[in-house]
């Protein structure tokens, strides 16, 4: 089994925490709470035919300039970059950490996430910001911490990702 440090980051309250609870523990909570510095969790997976163990580290929400030079950052294989349906601006952030991010620790595999879609009535994120998000590395989800929606999917892609990153095909 391979272990392999993730860090889950944008802005605040995006729903970064929720999506660990789910993802981790099938839990939610109504209650906001605000992450400092970083939590650290652990789920195995699996992936390409074999199984991961994920090390989450869930990032407290800053500004891209201040994620892109945490300290926390170091050593990750992957990263979640989470947005928030009903606040269309966090889409713009989400990008500019991803940015951020590959500039200052390497493009590493990465998947966004387009959190709260339980919540349709406060949904404002169109398809086409979804796609062009998507767009920018390739792949994003539609997801929602509260129902489960597709978030054990996205973790497992990003699984996925990192394996594949290591086969000697994908490094010739």
């Amino acid at each position: 089994m391979t272990k392999k440090k993730i860090c889950l980051l944008g802005a605040p309250g995006v729903g970064k925490t929720s999506l660990v609870a789910r993802f981790v523990k099938s839990i939610f909570s109504e209650k906001y709470q605000a992450s400092v510095g970083a939590k650290v969790d652990k789920k195995t997976v699996h992936a390409n035919g074999g199984q991961v163990e994920l090390v989450i580290w869930d990032m407290a929400g800053d500004s891209a300039d201040r994620i892109s030079h945490s300290p926390y950052l170091r050593g990750s294989s992957g990263h979640l970059v989470v947005a928030d349906g009903t606040q269309p601006e966090t889409l713009e952030e989400a990008i500019r950490v991803a940015h951020e991010v590959a500039v200052n620790h390497g493009d590493v595999p990465l998947v966004f996430l387009v959190n709260k879609s339980d919540l349709t009535n406060l949904w404002r994120v169109t398809p086409a910001a979804i796609a062009r998000l998507a767009g920018e590395k390739g792949h994003a989800f539609v997801t929602s911490a509260k129902s489960g929606e597709c978030v054990e999917q996205a973790f497992v892609k990003l699984a996925e990702m990192m394996a594949a990153a290591e086969t000697p095909a994908a490094n010739a």
